[in-house]
């Protein structure tokens, strides 16, 4: 799944670690959030209605966990679903950083980072055609 950051949403401007117009891949997504790589290269956290949506392909092996109510409260690799997983991450855990790095660099080799207008996207945000 790839999103762009709306320009013209002028709320958002604040958020240093986007770049307005660039497009990024989500690598998780749940309730009204997607997680994605940032310009800083974390995988950041931020509400879903700062993008509008480029591609909503997913990768195949993306599992998704709902709530009682039928709302998507996980949505991505089951790797990243596992209780405190991005917690770990942030706390810098050798096997949380491989999990994730491993995951996007299978990412970058597969067709999966392609764009269907053939706009390809990189981690960081970074949009090359």
């Amino acid at each position: 799944m790839v999103v762009r950051l709306n320009i013209h949403r002028k709320q958002w401007s604040n958020k240093l670690e986007l770049t307005p117009g660039n497009c990024y891949r989500v690598i998780s997504m749940g309730y009204d959030s997607f997680r994605l790589m940032a310009d800083d290269g974390r995988a950041s956290l931020y509400d879903s209605s700062m993008f509008d949506v480029v591609s909503n392909d997913r990768p195949p092996d993306w599992i998704t966990k709902t709530d009682p109510s039928g709302k998507i409260g996980y949505s991505g690799p089951a790797a990243f679903s596992a209780p405190g997983f991005f917690e770990d991450y942030w706390d810098g855990k050798p096997e949380a950083l491989k999990v994730v790095w491993t995951r996007l660099q299978s990412w970058s080799k597969g067709e999966d980072h392609i764009i269907n207008d053939g706009e390809s996207v990189v981690s960081g945000g970074d949009a090359v055609g």
